[in-house]
């Protein structure tokens, strides 16, 4: 229940910034156990209250992905700030899925919403979200925003 509460309103971003509420939630994902995650996330505290509620979200629902469909032992997330602007990914080393040219999902793997509202933050955010998927090879979301 406590984590659930911090969840819905991660306070660790608005009283300690972005990039250490980034840290905690890869730092949680990993002793939730099942899968190892590594972080590589630069100092980024420049970026609005808002800015920063999105982008916490998008790596939330990245990582609650993974644990729920990825089958993954091991996942990555990389958060970059170069020449004023932000590169970010996240990956897994999972089952991959069906994924076609047009950057959709198939029917089989579209049943939820998560992707469709990391999509929207991604854009919100002024980037567009791509998506590398094969099966049997895992899964890389990465995307570009200005910082």
């Amino acid at each position: 229940m406590r984590r659930l509460s911090r969840d819905l309103c991660p306070a660790t971003i608005e009283s300690l910034g972005i990039t250490i509420a980034l840290r905690r939630l890869a730092e949680d994902f990993d002793k939730a156990g099942g899968i190892r995650i590594s972080a590589d996330i630069d100092s980024i505290d420049s970026l609005s209250l808002q800015s920063g509620v999105l982008l916490y979200r998008i790596f939330q629902e990245g990582l609650n992905n993974i644990a729920k469909h990825s089958g993954a032992k091991s996942a990555g997330i990389s958060l970059k700030k170069n020449n004023g602007k932000l590169s970010i990914e996240i990956k897994d080393d999972g089952k991959g899925m069906e994924y076609d040219e047009q950057k959709s999902i198939k029917p089989a793997v579209s049943k939820g919403i998560g992707l469709t509202f990391m999509r929207e933050r991604v854009r919100t955010l002024g980037g567009s979200l791509e998506i590398q998927s094969r099966e049997s090879e895992g899964t890389k979301l990465f995307f570009t925003i200005p910082a």
